[in-house]
């Protein structure tokens, strides 16, 4: 059988593919070496997402490479999500025939599941990446680079043409009408919109003549601030506000952006701001309404409006400061091969801050475009100038309008909005007219994909929400923002980490190079004999530095093994049963069960007595009489399974909070225990030091017994640095009281018990990364102190031993401060570097666990 291995990195955006060679037994790869010709290598199938290609990839392997009539073998190698999609595609009667489906040892971990571990990590990295960005302007970049990236919110830059309903497309979004719509365009200016904190609440905020215009609006009115009186658009402002009393925030925010609008292309005014910012509540109904807080929608001006030219340099500023965004290009179906279409996707491919990976085509006023599912190609659609220049995600069919009035429940401001629901709504909602149309129908996607779209939209209740297409929109947006937006996450912060510990290995290697030539300097003014003993007890200095790390980390390792409690699969069942049986005594379920069995045995009972007493000729009445005492017993049982679905719940949350509290305990515990032992053993260091450097003066010929005896005395007395208060500074308890143990990510089985296989595992992995991190915090800050202590015990004997003149004395404080600055550097160079590692290690290829 031939054997065909697909490798998908999707943190890399890299695809590769192997093919099993029989005489070597070994995969090797298909190269341009080996397979020039093969389309496999061409970068639509090597630089893309994994699951918008699967088919097309399949299908080329099939091709190319069964040449036999046996099926073929694919192996997978990659995250449990796209082996999903890959199974989901061969599932057909069609690819079972022709091929074989397995999965790899060797795996990578999804990236939704590795994010909150990641977050622990750069959690605990905040306050050294807040230190080292002090040093140089290259990491404030940096730093501002990766907050962009790593912002929970998701931008949607939604791009279209003028007149291609991208207002009405947004306010569908939204699920208010906000943004103005009609034949008139809207102002060349960026309208960046946040949900709002409350149904009652909206702003807006803009820039005018240089100052901060503001406008709030809530139920009972608004207020203007920071304008002046005699400002034209103040007044207009303010006269519209005072038309109506009764108006929502949400109605006064849209008349204030239309004043603004015909204000601004009435005017000219180069006063007003290119950026609007809004906040507006969200119409709750709806997938985007549900979690609108995750996201952030980019307006930009239509790029083909005759009514101003500087609509591309607006949508380029607009993109500046994003990243991780989808970008949604908004288009009618008769403009799809239009030229300025094209220009713009042109553009849009330029822009580094948006995943084109992911741009989603939306065909609005679908509803008009006369469509039909006999006649429809994908063919052609997928060949005109948008589509053949930006596909990658999907082509996505919608009427605005009626997604709009789904969550308006038909009511509208707009008068033409009204007309069109109306007129529409009964072809979206009867399935028995005869132009029911379910605009989804149309959307072309990727087989698994819309296979998913059309069962889950026709499992909706919503008819005109999910067949005006909007529906399905809104849950690829969803989709994107859970699933596929963490690689591009997890990914940028391992790229971060790895720029600010190359940009601290060039700051540490330009001071080691003044540091060493200051040494140089000093050990040219000392004579020879002074200029050797401080080379020999540097030297040593720096030799028991390694050896004491070398043994620290040793007692470590071992003590992580004292502190880290893991729980086996065993340990949870007995916990599971004992919290069970404690359960079923506080909800009475014992009490049910002894119910049911004596119903049982009443009912087994009396039918007896019946036979017996009444004969067999009275069997009839009785039998009957059993038929409706058997009819109670299943009532009865009924209600026992209920209540046990119960008591399984209860115990699933039980379990779920004990082992949260467990985990909250074991880190409290371990900070004191491994803060104690740490403190512990570099005290005994401190006094290693003491005695080794001691030892070295005193056999030092070159010094005199009367120097001897005073740098004695210094040592000796020379205070340690108070390594048990650390704690307090490095450790805020609130790091693990966030801790949260979910149960929607251990997958329960269908009788709601937990699955402990999967709890042991994650429950032990994220103690064991806890600690990990305990120790590396503890290390950082015990290493750190202990070596400036002993830098600082160093350079004091140094300078009362080489009687130092003013010049020199000099040179000795720059080299002690060069040397502690460098080892503040460098611890936390290397803990930047442990952590990136840490998180690349998460990201990495690994052997798949058992999963019985």
């Amino acid at each position: 059988m031939p054997k065909i291995k697909i490798v998908s990195n999707p943190y890399k955006n890299k695809i590769a593919y192997k093919k099993w060679d029989e005489q070597e037994n070994n995969w090797v790869p298909i190269n341009i070496h080996s397979d020039a010709n093969s389309e496999l290598l061409c970068a639509e199938f090597t630089d893309s997402f994994f699951p918008f290609k699967i088919k097309k990839i399949v299908d080329i392997i099939i091709r190319d490479y069964n040449l036999s009539s046996s099926k073929l073998e694919i192996m997978f190698e990659g995250t449990e999500d796209e082996f999903d999609e890959l199974k989901a595609v061969c599932s057909s009667d069609y690819y079972q025939e022709k091929v074989v489906i397995s999965r790899s040892s060797v795996q990578l971990k999804n990236a939704r599941d590795i994010l909150p571990e990641v977050k622990s990590i750069f959690k605990l990295m905040k306050p050294i990446i807040t230190e080292t960005a002090r040093d140089t302007d290259k990491i404030l970049k940096e730093r501002k680079k990766f907050d962009d990236v790593s912002k929970e919110v998701i931008p949607l830059c939604v791009i279209g043409n003028y007149s291609s309903g991208k207002s009405t497309f947004i306010n569908a979004l939204i699920g208010y009408e906000i943004l103005p719509s009609g034949d008139e365009s809207l102002t060349a200016k960026i309208h960046e919109i946040k949900p709002s904190v409350s149904q009652n609440v909206a702003t807006l905020n803009f820039l005018y003549k240089g100052s901060k215009a503001a406008l709030h609006f809530e139920d009972d009115g608004y207020n203007i601030f920071t304008f002046t009186s005699e400002s034209p658009l103040f007044v207009k402002l303010n006269e519209a506000m005072k038309e109506e009393n009764e108006w929502t925030p949400v109605r006064r925010l849209a008349r204030c952006l239309e004043i603004i609008n015909y204000y601004d292309k009435d005017t000219h005014d180069e006063m007003l701001d290119d950026l609007i910012q809004i906040t507006t509540p969200f119409n709750p109904k709806g997938l985007f309404g549900e979690k609108s807080d995750r996201y952030i929608i980019f307006d930009t001006p239509g790029s083909n409006s005759a009514t101003n030219d500087n609509h591309i340099l607006v949508l380029k500023k607009a993109m500046e400061n994003l990243s991780n965004g989808i970008p949604l290009y908004i288009s009618e179906y008769n403009t799809l091969d239009s030229v300025d279409n094209e220009k713009l996707c042109n553009e849009i491919k330029e822009m580094q801050q948006l995943d084109s990976r992911f741009t989603m085509i939306v065909v609005n006023k679908a509803d008009i475009a006369n469509l039909d599912k006999k006649s429809f190609s994908e063919n052609a659609v997928l060949n005109q100038a948008i589509p053949k220049n930006l596909y990658s995600e999907g082509i996505y069919f919608v009427s605005s309008i009626l997604g709009l009035g789904s969550k308006t429940d038909g009511v509208f401001e707009n008068r033409h909005y009204g007309k069109t629901f109306r007129s529409s709504a009964e072809d979206y909602t009867d399935p028995e007219s005869p132009y029911y149309t379910r605009l989804y129908d149309f959307n072309i996607l990727p087989e698994q994909i819309k296979a998913r779209a059309v069962s889950e939209s026709e499992q909706s209740e919503n008819l005109i929400y999910t067949n005006s297409g909007l529906y399905w929109i809104e849950k690829e947006i969803d989709t994107f923002a859970e699933k596929y937006s963490s690689y591009n996450k997890c990914w940028q912060s391992l790229l971060f980490l790895r720029r600010v510990v190359d940009i601290s290995f060039d700051i540490i290697e330009d001071k080691k190079k003044k540091l060493e030539l200051s040494k140089d300097q000093r050990q040219k003014q000392l004579n020879t004999e002074k200029a050797a003993f401080v080379e020999k007890i540097e030297k040593r200095n720096e030799e028991l530095s390694n050896t004491y790390l070398e043994n620290y980390k040793g007692e470590m390792n071992v003590l992580k093994s004292e502190v880290c409690k893991n729980y086996t699969i065993n340990e949870l069942q007995n916990i599971e049963n004992a919290v069970t049986e404690e359960v079923k005594a506080e909800t009475g379920y014992n009490d049910q069960v002894t119910e049911k069995k004596e119903a049982w045995g009443s009912t087994i009972g009396k039918l007896k007595t019946a036979v017996s007493s009444e004969g067999i000729k009275h069997l009839g009445s009785a039998v009957k009489d059993f038929s409706q005492m058997a009819k109670s017993y299943a009532s009865k049982s009924s209600e026992v399974k209920n209540a046990m679905d119960n008591v399984e719940r209860i115990v699933a949350d039980r379990i779920m909070s004990m082992m949260t509290e467990s985990y909250k305990k074991s880190n409290e515990d371990a900070v004191d225990i491994i803060t104690d032992k740490s403190a512990v053993f570099w005290s005994a260091r401190c006094q290693d030091i003491r005695q080794e450097m001691l030892n070295i003066v005193l056999k030092a010929e070159e010094i005199t017994e009367e120097k001897k005896s005073e740098i004695k005395g210094i040592i000796t007395e020379y205070a340690e640095p108070d390594l048990g208060n650390l704690k307090e500074i490095v450790f805020d308890k609130s790091d693990f009281q966030s801790f949260v143990i979910e149960l929607g990510n251990l997958h329960l089985f269908a009788d709601n018990r937990i699955n402990k296989l999967k709890l042991s595992r994650f429950y032990n992995s994220e103690l064991s990364l806890s600690i990990d991190m305990i120790i590396d915090s503890i290390q950082e800050a015990h290493v750190l102190s202990f070596n400036l202590w002993k830098y600082d015990l160093l350079q004091t004997i140094l300078g009362r031993i080489t009687d130092l003149n003013s010049e020199l004395k000099g040179l000795c404080d720059l080299i002690r401060n060069d040397t502690n600055e460098i080892e503040f550097l460098s611890s936390r160079k290397e803990m930047l570097e442990k952590y990136a590692n840490d998180i690349e290690k998460l990201m990495d290829w690994n052997e798949a666990q058992d999963n019985q």
